[in-house]
This record gives structure tokens, sequence and C-alpha cells, in this order.
């Protein structure tokens, strides 16, 4: 494993061709004998693992919205939350093609703390307190890998405006590392989290491979998915900014070899280069794989 996901940041990095470093790039990859879903390998804790600034919190971007994916199953399952039709129906425009319009209103749901207008400071400091229950969820799971992960924003196309702006003037922005992201896939797909089976219908990223060039939400070009063998089965959730790209992968082979890939990068050039994350994936699995 160490030298395939050395070989995959090689490979990016020369696919970047100078116009960002190692410094600006955040690795986390595992690999199993068989798939994620079939077979639990056990808690990401123990597993083998290659990281590469794999603490470092970084703005997620809206790989955020598999951490909500998480959340929503674990509220339904604690019985804080009864998921209607219009859930259902945001759920899978949030995940399927990334909508930040669904991901603000299942915040909302998640929460009881829907974006409006401005507050002023004592509501706005219940609004914000609110907005922090998938926080305190993510806290309650005690799992070392998600130490210094902070989550409490919606995503948006260009601005929060409102109450949402205002929180973020008063807290701090989202921020995950690439090692929280594999961690939370890990136990989604071996089932360590509630709804694991509706968690990964959502994350397949097998429709949107299959769906014609340009699809809706496109999370394939330019990510992992793109530098993936088409034979291969992938669970993911991609991420992009002005400022960053990002994505993370479970996929596993034709014979059952599998791996979880997070790869984040940061910086302008980082986020506007749609060749180095293909390149990452294509280089590991050539190693691991052959």
């Amino acid at each position: 494993m160490d030298r395939a996901a050395e070989a995959g940041l090689q490979a990016l990095l020369q696919a970047a061709a100078g116009a960002f470093g190692a410094e600006q790039v955040s690795v986390c990859a595992m690999l199993h004998d068989r798939p994620l879903i079939e077979a639990d390998p056990g808690p990401f804790a123990v597993q083998a693992q290659w990281q590469h600034r794999g603490r470092q919190q970084i703005y997620p971007a809206s790989v955020c919205k598999m951490v909500y994916l998480a959340a929503l199953a674990a509220f339904e399952a604690d019985g804080r939350l009864v998921l209607d039709d219009e859930d259902h129906r945001a759920v899978k425009a949030m995940i399927g093609i990334s909508s930040n319009d669904a991901t603000t209103y299942l915040l909302g749901r998640l929460t009881g703390a829907f974006d409006g207008p401005m507050l002023d400071e004592a509501a706005l400091e219940l609004w914000v307190t609110a907005r922090h229950q998938v926080q305190d969820w993510l806290e309650s799971l005690n799992l070392p890998a998600l130490e210094g992960v902070y989550l409490i924003h919606s995503t948006y196309e260009d601005s929060p405006y409102g109450r949402a702006r205002q929180a973020r003037q008063v807290r701090p922005g989202n921020q995950l590392s690439a090692q929280a992201c594999a961690a939370m896939l890990h136990d989604i797909l071996r089932g360590a989290l509630p709804g694991r089976d509706w968690m990964a219908g959502h994350l397949s990223r097998d429709w949107q491979r299959s769906a014609g060039p340009d699809p809706e939400g496109d999370q394939i070009a330019g990510f992992l998915t793109d530098g993936i063998p088409a034979s291969f089965r992938v669970w993911s959730k991609a991420g992009h900014t002005s400022w960053t790209r990002h994505d993370v992968a479970a996929f596993s082979a034709p014979d059952g070899r599998s791996a979880t890939l997070a790869v984040m990068t940061e910086g302008p050039a980082a986020a506007a280069h749609t060749g180095t994350l293909p390149a990452f994936a294509r280089a590991f699995i050539a190693e691991a794989f052959g």
C-alpha cells in the first residue's frame, strides 16, 4: 500500500507540473482484501493506513454532505427525526448532484435552525447553538480520526446570506481532514453507522459513470472516479470550489479487492486542475491492483 499511495502522490504532483506542491495535498489511503460493504474489517483506527498531511484540517467544500447524510441516518435511527418524501428527494439531490439548496434544507431539518433573515445577537447565539447538533453528534462518536473536525454550516452557490452569513462571522468555517473523510466513509460502508444500505445507495457513483457526457452535478470528471476502471464499483463524494478540489472514494475490483482514498487539494491552482485527482487514482490502482 505504501508504494501505491506514494506512486499516487507522485503522479498527482507530476500532473500538477509545478502549479502547486505537496504541501497543498492531503491524503489518507487504505487497502482491503474484500469490499467494505460485504465484509467488515473492523474500526478505522486498527486499519493499516498511509497518510500525507492526513490530519490537516481543510475547508471540505461539498464533501461535508457525506457527513450530513450520515447524521440524517443516525438522527432517524435515534428517533430525533422522521424523514419524509421531501427529505428523501433532497437527500438524492444533495449526494447525487451535490445540490447546495438541498443541503441547506436538510441541515435545517437536522437542527431546526433554518436559513433566514439576520438575527440580533441573542437570537443568533440560540440559532448557532441549534446548528451545532451535527457537530455534537460527531463528537459523541468518540472517534480519534474526527479530532479537530468542525461542521455546522451549509454550502452555497456564491455566498451565505442573512443569519447563515452571521454564523460564519461568529464561528469557524467548516473543517474536515483527509483522515476524517476516509474514516467516515469507512464506517458508513462497513455498517458501523445506522442506515448503511440506504447511504451506500446514495453514495454509489456507478449511475453517474454511465449517464453520458457532462452529467448534472458531475462528480466524475476531474475527480478520483475519473481514474478508476469502469469495471470497479465506486462509492464517493467529491467537493470543488475556487480554492479546493477534493474526493473521498471507496472502490472494489471485480476480484473483490478494495480500497478507500481521500485526497484533498487546496489553493486556486489545485482547484482549477482537473487532471491531478484522476492521476492519483490511476497510479494508485496500477501499483496496488496490478
